[in-house]
């Protein structure tokens, strides 16, 4: 397994968005020490979020200590009455080290508050874009 630095993980998560029928296109990839653990995009599992489709594909115990490269900021709880948790509150309830975010959500409704919230929860997040 090629050990890869965070900018040719940005690139993975970059071509994992290329393969979203549908805005906004995001791209996910999840590694521990350069090493991708899993990826996934946004439809490859129909009504699932990029970052909800490569986290089911690993177990609690591998997401110890890694790191989630995503092109868009994760979610947040846009109504009270959704069927499942945002993105940005699933990943602060597991073992994640740290989110590579490419660019904050320019939804209003969303910039800066994933982030926010990755904060609150101790995971250290850093924006390439």
């Amino acid at each position: 397994n090629e050990i890869r630095s965070n900018h040719e993980l940005m690139c993975v998560a970059v071509a994992e968005q290329t393969k979203c029928a549908k805005y906004p296109k995001v791209g996910v990839v999840i590694a521990k020490d350069g090493i991708i653990l899993a990826k996934g995009y946004k439809g490859e599992v129909e009504g699932q979020h990029a970052e909800r489709v490569a986290i089911s594909k690993l177990q609690e115990v591998e997401l110890d200590e890694a790191t989630i490269v995503t092109t868009l900021e994760p979610g947040v709880e846009m109504h009270s009455d959704q069927p499942t948790v945002s993105c940005a509150e699933l990943i602060s309830t597991l073992p994640i080290k740290e989110v590579i975010i490419g660019v904050l959500d320019p939804n209003g409704k969303i910039y800066g508050r994933g982030a926010e919230t990755l904060q609150r929860a101790d995971i250290t997040k850093k924006c390439v874009g």
